[in-house]
């Protein structure tokens, strides 16, 4: 499991982005949620748009999850 090594702004973005729950994703924004993958997860991946939920959506929105639940305790 990561260290919850994501900043500020990732949270934002990941907020924003699990808020509206969009059913569709674009190249554009499965690149800067790798991105904030490899920067929470210390690890370089490579998905493809199939393959996108299970390696990379899921796996941040634990992590947004636990950083929310934190910023919450405070």
């Amino acid at each position: 499991m990561a260290e919850n090594n994501i900043t500020e702004q990732d949270f934002i973005y990941l907020h924003n982005y699990y808020k509206h729950n969009n059913n569709t994703v674009t190249v554009e924004v499965q690149q800067r949620m790798v991105e904030i993958y490899e920067r929470a997860f210390k690890e370089k991946i490579s998905c493809t748009p199939c393959s996108f939920k299970s390696k990379v959506h899921n796996k941040l929105n634990d992590i947004y999850e636990q950083y929310k639940s934190d910023k919450e305790q405070e």
